[in-house]
């Protein structure tokens, strides 16, 4: 696909889901290419639990929908497709796992909302989330850093409390994945410490059909840190005429 992309009104509307302190820039270099072809909608997550993140999601008014979620937004896209797969026409999982939490993850929520309840919500972004969000060769780019400041600062500590709350309820989803029927792309960064390359290989090897990318030299922050590769991974999952999405939108 190139600049000359047209709209196709008769294809299903896209949905995105960003992750945990991100808002709907960390999708604006996709955003702007996938409206020359479909509606798309970015929901923000705001619940304080995966279900109610879910149901936030299943409550709009699309009969079916293409779904892509990052980190947090990814596991709320396995939910949704657990419930609901006769909604979803494809699934695109970013920089996510379908693991349980880990002891470590949980003591780390729990640090992270203790200091947000102490006021220290300014904070826990640059220090404690930075280094763990973009690769090293991007996390000195101010415009990166600017960008993922701002989601966080749009977020606010009140729904930041909400999502580690959500955090904390999440199970083990890799059971329900071997369920899903959609087409489905997995795409990882290769040096993403908070989810690894093995928990994406884990959800394509679960998934039939399924397509892994790697994204070389590349953190947790995909579509910001690779804006055109992850453009055109979505682009192509959304077009792939060979997976047949045409239906009604919203």
């Amino acid at each position: 696909m190139s600049g000359t992309d047209v709209p196709r009104p008769s294809a299903v509307p896209v949905v995105l889901l960003p992750g945990m302190l991100c808002s709907g820039l960390l999708w604006r270099a996709q955003t702007e290419r996938l409206e020359r072809l479909t509606e798309v909608r970015t929901v923000t997550l705001t619940g304080d639990s995966i279900e109610a993140m879910a149901d936030d999601v299943l409550s709009l008014p699309c009969p079916r929908f293409a779904l892509a979620g990052l980190s947090l937004g990814g596991i709320v896209a396995m939910a949704v497709a657990r419930r609901a797969p006769e909604r979803i026409t494809r699934l695109a999982l970013l920089s996510t796992s379908a693991r349980p939490p880990r002891p470590e993850q949980r003591a780390g929520w729990d640090a992270m909302a203790q200091r947000t309840k102490a006021g220290e919500f300014d904070r826990i972004t640059p220090e404690s989330l930075l280094p763990h969000l973009l690769h090293p060769a991007h996390a000195g780019d101010p415009v990166l850093r600017g960008t993922v400041l701002e989601m966080a600062d749009r977020t606010g500590p009140d729904v930041f409390l909400r999502q580690l709350a959500a955090q904390h309820s999440r199970t083990d989803l890799r059971p329900g994945l071997r369920e899903v029927r959609c087409p489905t792309l997995v795409v990882a960064g290769e040096d993403d410490p908070l989810a690894p390359l093995a928990a994406h290989r884990e959800i394509a090897d679960a998934v039939a059909g399924a397509r892994l990318e790697t994204l070389p030299a590349t953190g947790h922050l995909t579509p910001l840190e690779r804006p055109a590769e992850v453009t055109e991974l979505l682009v192509r999952w959304l077009t792939d005429e060979a997976m047949g999405i045409r239906d009604a939108g919203c």
